[in-house]
């Protein structure tokens, strides 16, 4: 494939770039043993990058906004409430697909970090696997906001809500 090289280089230099940028060694160790293992495990450039850019932003997030928690540190000491509160301000932030990608590569971070003995159980259980901002179960609806601030209020039935009232959580609560 023409300019495959270039691509498989570039990405690498980008997870090296967010690898740099980790503040935490305990952190940064653990993420470029991560990266080995995709490696290892014959994985391709794009999804070892999008691996260490969905786990390499809990370090940067914990670091900032809960420097005193142990999880901003060390990876062992990520705990759920960390990451719920980093989930929700994906979502808040970005949009609740890229939460849910996200989700998606934590939790196979730190299930590796179980496979290699670092922790006895992720802290991804418990995490519900999707927040949604302003859900109204009285109402069956959720406001849904877009990029641009866009705000629109879907309704949903009977099977959505009995999957909301038990696996989702309004953003704002997952802050709390």
């Amino acid at each position: 494939m023409p300019g495959s090289d270039s691509l498989t280089g570039e990405l690498a230099l980008k997870i090296e770039n967010l690898l740099a940028g980790v503040q935490s060694q305990a952190w940064a160790v653990s993420l470029r043993d991560r990266d080995r293992s995709l490696r290892a495990g014959n994985h391709p450039e794009t999804t070892r990058y999008n691996h260490m850019l969905a786990a390499s932003q809990p370090a940067a997030y914990l670091g900032e906004r809960m420097p005193e928690a142990g999880g901003a540190c060390d990876p062992p000491l990520v705990d759920s409430r960390q990451v719920t509160a980093f989930q929700a301000a994906v979502i808040e932030q970005r949009s609740a697909g890229t939460g849910l990608n996200k989700y998606k590569a934590l939790q196979q971070f730190f299930r590796w970090l179980v496979i290699e003995g670092e922790v006895e159980r992720s802290p991804m259980h418990g995490v519900p696997h999707l927040l949604v901002p302003d859900v109204d179960l009285d109402t069956d609806s959720v406001v849904l906001t877009g990029k641009g601030g866009k705000q629109r209020r879907v309704r949903f039935g009977p099977r959505l809500r009995v999957l909301c009232a038990g696996m989702c959580v309004p953003a704002a609560d997952a802050r709390a």
